[in-house]
């Protein structure tokens, strides 16, 4: 009888060993495969997150070159009219000819109209999609 348990478990042994074996072999491997996929996802990562700081960057200039860029019309836009409403004298006419004044200020109004748009037309501005 202790022959027989003895095969039986030698067996069930040499049958444990021989799914084990595989089941060992195929861990290590995929093991070493999640390895390779971990460093590769670490570089495709490292690589956006550093186009993402550099379109950052070009957006923040881009924003800070037009602010810059439109502070002038819209300070001669404000300057043009307070001049116009705080010195109506000079813009009176006598005669039906308008003054040299008046059309040096109304072509500076319309020229002023060109660089800034009504708030109405302006696109809305874009909220993140965070």
């Amino acid at each position: 009888m202790t022959y027989v348990l003895q095969a039986v478990a030698a067996l069930l042994l040499l049958a444990l060993g021989a799914y084990l074996v595989p089941l060992l072999i195929q861990l290590r491997r995929t093991s070493a495969a999640l390895e390779e996929l971990a460093k590769s996802t670490s570089r495709d990562i490292s690589r956006v997150a550093d186009d993402i700081h550099q379109i950052r960057q070009q957006v923040e200039e881009i924003g800070t070159l037009a602010k810059e860029t439109l502070v002038v019309p819209a300070q001669v836009g404000r300057m043009v009219s307070a001049f116009t409403q705080n010195v109506p004298s000079l813009f009176r006419t006598t005669g039906p000819k308008p003054g040299l004044w008046e059309i040096l200020m109304e072509g500076a109004q319309a020229a002023m109209t060109l660089f800034r748009r009504p708030r109405a037309d302006r696109p809305q501005k874009e909220e993140p999609y965070e």
